[in-house]
Order: structure tokens, then sequence, then C-alpha cells
């Protein structure tokens, strides 16, 4: 099972993802055995992105490309997820219904002095997708 990312793109604002994203930044797909499972658009903040060009980006994690290609150090991400409806861009570029369940991943990351340089915005297929947690105890007396 492998799943692939398919979409970069650069936005003035970088600390949200826009509700919707542009349709000339339309969110490209993530697959599984053949099958679209999600969309996603990822966000550059405006002293990043110019800098950026597709053969840049040869590495899934994309703040591993931003710290070998700008040695920009991604200090910390701030990860929400969230379930909402899919919306008509969600719905055509998923296959499903409008409206059907999406699991949204919004990730923020951060330089070193708090400035946000990458927003990526995912949104899955429900029945698709599944967040697990390992607890531990932190005391063990």
């Amino acid at each position: 099972m492998s799943i692939t990312l398919l979409s970069r793109s650069s936005r003035s604002d970088a600390s949200t993802p826009p509700a919707s994203p542009p349709a000339a930044r339309a969110p490209r797909a993530w697959w599984r055995d053949g099958r679209v499972i999600g969309c996603s658009t990822i966000h550059f903040a405006p002293s990043v992105g110019p800098s950026l060009k597709r053969a840049d980006f040869t590495d899934v994690f994309v703040f591993r490309t931003l710290q070998r290609r700008l040695r920009l150090r991604v200090d910390t991400a701030r990860v929400t997820l969230r379930a909402e409806a899919a919306d008509e861009e969600a719905a055509a570029v998923l296959g499903c219904a409008a409206g059907a369940p999406l699991l949204s991943v919004n990730f923020v990351f951060r330089a070193a002095n708090g400035v946000p340089v990458q927003v990526t915005r995912s949104r899955f297929l429900a029945e698709a997708y599944a967040v697990s947690y390992d607890i531990h105890a932190l005391d063990r007396d």
C-alpha cells in the first residue's frame, strides 16, 4: 500500500489554509491501491514560495526540502484534525458525494522564530483514514 503526494502551491498568507483553495491551486490526490482517498494542498509563506521549484521536491516530507534547499529549519508544527463534510470541490477530487464525511488534517509548520513557513491542508475520505495513539504511563511507580 503506497500513498503519493502530488501537489505544491504558494500563497500570500501562510498562517492558515483558505476555506477552499483557489482553482489555480486545486488540490491533488493521495492514492491507495489505485483509489483516490484524499487530497492535499501545500501553501508557502511569500518569503519561501518564490525560492522553490518543482524539481526541488524530491522528498515526500516537504519540510526536509525546505531545510535542504533553503537551509530553513522547521522548528514546530501544529496539527489539527477535524471532521468536515465534503464540499463540491473535494467531492469532485475524491469521487464522493458532496456532504460525505471527511477527516481534515491541517499542518502549520513554523521556523524557529515562530513565523509560519508552510501550511498543508489535507482532506481524506473518512472510511479510508484512522488515527491511533499509543499512550504510555509517564510515572511507572
